[in-house]
């Protein structure tokens, strides 16, 4: 199991970048799970770093931009993205295996099945990046007009500091629901991390 320790803030804070779109922040952010998905992989075969740290890292990176695409993607996605319900509900049902593999993880000690889990990690967030960035962003980039995307992009910067930081198996999947719920249920993980410590 990962410990836990009462600043669960990440080793590299999130970057903000004035005036990112939505569609660019999403990509920057598949990049970033990639690498450190990579860093984990590459820390088996060389003991170097500090791989429960970059764990905690992936795993709070992934529910902050999970929550993100729910809250800011996915109704564009519906409203713009032709058969984008369709769409919307594929990437919502991925992000709840992400979520599920991620919770999973979040459980186990550094060994043996962490690493099964770890494998399954990478893949879903391969198959999730390559088919948002291969086909719904371009649908959406060229239906929703563009001060949209940056304002959305805007929005889950801002969502992106209040998001929870564990997986919940009971959350809210998208839209306003979520949104009202991201605040406080980042609150709440923040507070549970300080009684486990």
């Amino acid at each position: 199991m990962l410990p836990s320790t009462a600043d669960q803030s990440t080793t590299r804070p999130a970057p903000e970048t004035d005036g990112e779109d939505l569609l660019l922040r999403l990509t920057r952010e598949h990049r970033d799970a990639a690498g450190l998905v990579l860093a984990l992989q590459r820390w088996t075969g060389s003991g170097a770093g500090d791989p429960v740290e970059t764990a905690r890292e992936l795993i709070t990176d992934l529910v902050r931009h999970s929550v993100a695409e729910r809250i800011h993607l996915l109704p564009l996605v519906r409203r713009y993205v032709p058969e984008g319900d369709a769409a919307a509900d594929r990437i919502d049902a991925g992000q709840q295996k992400l979520e599920y593999q991620l919770q999973q993880l979040e459980r186990l000690p550094m060994k043996g099945d962490f690493w099964i889990h770890l494998k399954i990690v990478d893949a879903l967030v391969t198959q999730h990046a390559g088919e948002l960035e291969s086909h719904v962003f371009p649908a959406l980039a060229a239906a929703c007009p563009a001060g949209e995307l940056r304002d959305a992009g805007a929005r889950a910067a801002r969502t992106a500091r209040t998001a929870p930081t564990h997986p919940h198996p009971h959350a809210p999947r998208e839209g306003a629901a979520l949104a009202a719920a991201a605040p406080g249920a980042g609150l709440v993980d923040r507070v549970r991390d300080l009684f486990r410590s």
